[in-house]
């Protein structure tokens, strides 16, 4: 673009660069990884429990109550809920004492005839602790418990 300047008499070239294209390519980019980032995630969970593996595993989906336990015997639940059109993960924590309780609201809440639950815990945590949570579990007036593993993968699968 050339300018002359009239009361000076030269003229000189004026170059700017125009960042409007490269704003909306950002924007778009921006967008594609707002909304691709969620569906990313191979687990939802945000408990960090070291599962045992076996060849079968079930699918959990996200109108079931999880119960996780971790390395250090601290119990959670988890679940989602329904907020306008979105899922909304909640993540409780509890201990023995209120485990009972806990489940007794969750299942009076939602108006659940089946109680199920899918116990999640830490490879690692005695055996005899898992055995007092499903007892716990039991009590509550569950009526199926799931137990969470992570699929064993087969000779020659990465």
């Amino acid at each position: 673009m050339k300018i002359n300047n009239s009361h000076q008499g030269l003229s000189t070239n004026l170059s700017e660069i125009n960042v409007t294209p490269m704003v909306d390519v950002m924007l778009v980019l921006l967008i594609i990884f707002m909304v691709t980032a969620p569906m990313m995630a191979p687990n939802p969970s945000k408990i960090k429990v070291d599962l045992p593996s076996a060849h079968s595993n079930d699918k959990i989906g996200k109108e079931n109550l999880v119960i996780a336990i971790d390395v250090e015997n601290r119990i959670k639940m988890e679940y989602y809920v329904r907020i306008g059109k979105k899922d909304q993960y909640i993540l409780k924590d509890t201990d023995e004492y209120n485990l009972e309780r806990d489940l007794n609201t969750f299942f009076e809440e939602r108006s659940i005839k089946k109680k199920i639950v899918f116990l999640k815990g830490d490879k690692s945590i005695k055996y005899g602790y898992l055995i007092s949570i499903m007892d716990l579990l039991k009590k509550a007036g569950v009526e199926t418990i799931g137990m969470v593993v992570k699929k064993e993968k087969k000779k020659g699968e990465r």
